[in-house]
């Protein structure tokens, strides 16, 4: 009988991690020359549309000084902004934005990445809602967080049906944990189809998934809050985000 030297456990192949940056008018002027070449960023998502009929004067701007720039990729994202018992101005809002990305994608030589749509608390409602929690009104309570779902469900339902009939990608939905459950998110299960932007940046290797999800699509681990984000040509604090994978995987997935 022979005894084998047993064969020692191979590394595994290191993944590739592509640094990204999402900006809005807020960053002002941007260096795009700078951010691609000096801060090695892949990708950039646009802050192009908010709630309804508006859209970010930065985007024309941004959006060019970054196709100059030859970033590799390029996408936009929308904010999503419920007005009080008008959830259905959530079909508005996406088929406006859903034009925007149609442009966008036509005039790209490259597929895009896809959009995103950014689902947070607005200034109006969270307040609403955080003295709802704070003095225990469960009727109220319950009644915002149906409202909020009523418009995601909608959103999602108009961009699905937008993108099967021209084959565009779906969304990317961009969330934080805490957020997400205040508004009862984790009740709208068709959620799951729409892959996760992350946003948690409070350092945490391991961050929290929030229901339905089970992964995240890319992580925005820096922010102006807690973990500082920087960029060369940004001036102050700016969003930073993160994917793992190839730039024709983040084109594709």
């Amino acid at each position: 009988m022979t005894c084998d030297t047993p064969i020692p456990p191979t590394d595994p192949a290191p993944q590739t991690i592509l640094e990204g940056i999402d900006i809005s008018g807020n960053n002002g002027n941007i260096d795009a020359q700078r951010v691609v070449g000096e801060g090695g960023k892949s990708f950039v998502v646009i802050k192009c549309t908010e709630g309804v009929n508006w859209v970010d004067p930065h985007y024309d701007s941004n959006l060019k000084r970054f196709q100059l720039a030859k970033i590799p990729c390029i996408t936009i994202y929308h904010y999503l902004r419920l007005r009080q018992g008008r959830p259905q101005d959530s079909d508005v809002q996406i088929a406006q934005f859903f034009d925007k990305y149609r442009l966008l994608q036509d005039a790209s030589q490259t597929e895009c990445p896809r959009a995103w749509c950014d689902i947070e608390l607005n200034e109006n409602f969270q307040a609403e809602l955080l003295h709802a929690f704070n003095t225990h009104d469960v009727i109220a309570i319950a009644k915002m967080q149906n409202d909020w779902r009523d418009c995601i469900s909608k959103a999602l339902d108009k961009w699905n049906d937008l993108s099967q009939l021209s084959g565009l990608k779906q969304l990317a939905i961009y969330t934080d944990d805490g957020e997400w459950a205040s508004l009862g998110g984790y009740k709208i299960t068709e959620a799951n189809a729409y892959p996760l932007v992350l946003a948690n940046t409070n350092g945490s290797t391991h961050p929290k998934i929030p229901t339905p999800w089970k992964d995240k699509y890319i992580h925005q681990y820096a922010a102006d809050i807690t973990t500082i984000g920087t960029c060369p040509g940004v001036f102050g604090h700016c969003d930073l985000d993160r994917f793992v994978g190839t730039i024709d995987e983040l084109r594709v997935r």
